[in-house]
């Protein structure tokens, strides 16, 4: 069970704060819930019944400082397979986004970034789904590597590039 003022990443959602643990009835039942506020925006807020298995899986604790340092230095290097379907493509990176594991978030990153300067010399752009996935992967992984390593999300962005351009 997580405490009021823990910090949670939730789904694919960011990182969120816990404000509050208390009972709320939304459906003529009252249950307990965790209250949670986006830490990018006060004015997302979340609640999450405690006895739900399925939502409260969606929570996890975040990363430590040591296991982000070990992420980004090992940074899978080896690209994820590009489906030339881009239906295929875009399931498989949103199924990627959904699970939320930080080693594969990195690793979806790397290959869209590699794709679009691919693409680029070659005079064409990213698919807009490509394009909106790696956004999606890009925020879920800066809030969480943000909040825990106390840069802002340039500073970030710089340590995952330096790793990928050095790669």
């Amino acid at each position: 069970m997580f405490e009021i003022g823990s910090l949670v990443v939730y789904g694919s959602g960011g990182v969120y704060r816990i404000d509050d643990i208390r009972n709320e009835d939304f459906s003529g039942s009252t249950r307990k819930y965790y209250v949670m506020s986006a830490i990018d925006s006060a004015s997302t807020t979340v609640f999450v019944p405690i006895d739900s298995e399925l939502l409260t899986a969606r929570m996890k604790p975040l990363a430590t400082k040591e296991e982000i340092d070990g992420l980004i230095a090992g940074m899978p290097l080896a690209a994820l397979d590009w489906p030339t379907d881009t239906k295929t493509r875009n399931e498989k990176f949103r199924n990627i986004i959904e699970n939320g594991d930080r080693a594969e978030l990195l690793r979806l990153m790397r290959t869209v970034y590699l794709k679009k300067q691919e693409l680029t010399a070659a005079g064409l752009r990213l698919y807009a789904t490509d394009e909106n996935n790696f956004k999606r992967a890009e925020k879920m992984i800066l809030d969480e590597f943000s909040a825990v390593l106390g840069v802002d999300g340039d500073e970030v962005i710089k340590m995952i590039a330096d790793r990928v351009e050095t790669a």
